[in-house]
């Protein structure tokens, strides 16, 4: 996901160029080595790299890392920005009569709690598909696993 400056990170390199594009397998594993070079040359931490284009960038944690990621162009939100409550803000209330809730390791989980809290609130954003993506905020995208457990901290849409 393409990073945004502040909230923790700050763009140290932008290099656009043949440099960064692909090799003569076709495959953007070289771009990408010369992207990770310019990360360490420059004391980065992290690196957005597309075919011919690398930035560098240094964020203080992982948790400004991931406050940092922009969704795709068009879901309206910010990974990390409050709900605003709304028509889009619904939380869900379990037939035990508790709320689902995001776990501080960002599982989705049914809460004991019988109260509806910041923890337990998601937005409802439409898909271009016509389908909708839940969207936790201050953790991210929820997504199903194969194990049927919940989780969010998707950066974007998959």
């Amino acid at each position: 996901a393409p990073l945004k400056a502040g909230l923790g990170c700050a763009l140290l390199e932008e290099s656009r160029g043949a440099d960064f594009g692909l090799n003569e397998f076709g495959q953007e594993t070289t771009a990408k080595a010369k992207c990770l070079d310019r990360v360490r040359v420059l004391g980065g931490n992290t690196f957005v790299f597309e075919v011919g284009h690398c930035q560098v960038w240094r964020c203080s944690s992982r948790v400004s890392l991931r406050a940092s990621a922009a969704p795709p162009a068009g879901a309206g939100v910010e990974v990390g920005s409050p709900a605003d409550d709304g028509e889009d803000t619904v939380s869900f209330l379990s037939f035990h009569g508790t709320y689902l809730q995001v776990e501080s390791v960002h599982k989705v989980v049914v809460a004991n709690s019988k109260t509806d809290g910041p923890d337990s609130r998601f937005q409802i954003l439409p898909n271009s598909d016509g389908t909708v993506a839940l969207f936790a905020p201050g953790s991210g995208y929820v997504s199903a696993q194969p194990s049927f457990a919940l989780i969010a901290d998707r950066p974007e849409v998959a």
